[in-house]
């Protein structure tokens, strides 16, 4: 597994301009396309350029795995249009903006955020054909933010107590452990771009955090 610190538009907060699974990345319109071929080579995926409710906060907006994506209710029809002409699977969420917030997911299950309505949770649920369950992470309701989860690994809000730890490797069927990135931020999804080929973390990040999130993104 790759491992290096990178910015994204001039910020270490590289996990709200871009959504990675298994398979597909989706990225903002302001990459090169030197740059995304050196991103599809480093995740070894293909990456789509798009916008999300005419916004390049992609992370905020989209969760996905590799059955497919799950977008804010304001994405335009246009977007939308852009990937599933590329065949791939995306819905939106009813009621939800900052859907990259709320949920956290690989392709083993997920968590969705308490502040999310029965009716849009049972329509997650449907879509990703996983186990969910409805939690906080660490006491806090924005779990998408507070966990960055692959089919390998994850990190996860150090105040994270044992138990809960040990429910969420159940839950995710991969090892884990709590860190921080970009020198002190627990909301570590912000800082994290991942899947089980490659990590790119943001350039604050320390050695020390580099280590832990090395460690907890391989899984071992």
């Amino acid at each position: 597994m790759k491992i290096q610190k990178e910015s994204i538009k001039g910020s270490p907060f590289i996990g709200i301009f871009a959504c990675v699974t298994e398979k597909i990345g989706l990225f903002n319109y302001g990459f090169e396309q030197n740059e995304i071929k050196k991103l599809e080579e480093f995740f070894e995926i293909e990456i789509i350029q798009t916008s999300i409710a005419n916004s390049s906060l992609i992370g905020c907006l989209v969760k996905g795995n590799s059955k497919g994506f799950i977008t804010a209710e304001t994405a335009t029809e246009k977007e939308l249009g852009v990937l599933t002409e590329k065949g791939i699977k995306i819905k939106k969420a009813q009621g939800l903006t900052a859907v990259g917030n709320l949920i956290a997911l690989n392709d083993f299950g997920g968590i969705i955020s308490p502040l999310v309505e029965k009716n849009t949770v049972d329509e997650i649920k449907k879509f990703f054909g996983i186990d969910f369950k409805l939690n906080k992470i660490a006491n806090n309701e924005v779990v998408g933010s507070c966990i960055a989860v692959t089919n390998k690994g994850f990190i996860v809000h150090p105040d994270i107590n044992e138990k809960e730890l040990k429910e969420i490797e159940a839950l995710f069927k991969v090892k884990g452990m709590p860190s921080t990135a970009n020198y002190g931020d627990p909301f570590v999804a912000n800082d994290v771009l991942a899947n089980s080929k490659g990590v790119l973390i943001g350039g604050y990040t320390s050695n020390a955090e580099m280590l832990m999130i090395d460690e907890g993104l391989r899984g071992d």
